[in-house]
């Protein structure tokens, strides 16, 4: 199960508990608040890579997906959007952070 947390450092962490957040995305600089380190994959809308946390150090997964038009941006919205809906469910990734740059988007998610 996903659990999410807020610290006023690093935006939306995992917790280990019960209590559930949504995860907004939130207009901020990723570069901030993580480093990314090799890519692990990529898609048609995006290319993860492997990120850590700057305060804690923490492993994550975050896809950086390029949005040019309001549409590509519209599109990551309704992902997140499913995600944080499907935030209970075993076989999913949990969503922790999402960032949005001028021309792009980041979702940080468990890997």
């Amino acid at each position: 199960m996903c659990g999410i947390v807020v610290s006023e450092h690093l935006g939306n962490i995992k917790a280990k508990d019960e209590d559930m957040r949504e995860i907004t995305v939130r207009k901020e600089s990723f570069s901030d608040f993580y480093e990314k380190h090799e890519e692990l994959g990529k898609g048609r809308f995006g290319v993860v890579y492997r990120v850590t946390a700057k305060l804690d150090g923490a492993s994550y997964a975050g896809k950086f997906v390029k949005c040019i038009k309001a549409k590509d941006k519209e599109r990551v919205h309704l992902e997140a959007k499913i995600m944080n809906d499907l935030r209970n469910h075993p076989q999913l990734v949990c969503l922790f952070d999402a960032l949005e740059m001028p021309k792009e988007i980041v979702l940080v998610t468990d890997q």
